[in-house]
């Protein structure tokens, strides 16, 4: 758990320091929007990972696979 806390707010200190360098130069804005769409799905999945014990988590996989089945 501490492994993934970790390693989510290097991701954040990392897409904030891309960020930040990015709005000084404005060729990288590209960029900083790829960095903060990865954050967003890592932190995303540690989230899933985190419930996917409890019966709750199991039901809203479900509901997830389901949709995107269907789309």
């Amino acid at each position: 758990m501490n492994k993934m806390v970790e390693a989510i707010n290097r991701g954040v200190i990392k897409g904030y320091l891309a960020y930040k360098k990015a709005f000084s130069n404005r060729k990288g804005s590209q960029t900083v929007e790829y960095v903060f769409l990865v954050a967003g799905v890592i932190a995303i999945a540690a989230l899933l990972k985190q419930v996917a014990t409890n019966d709750l988590a199991e039901a809203l996989r479900k509901k997830i696979e389901e949709f995107v089945k269907n789309s």
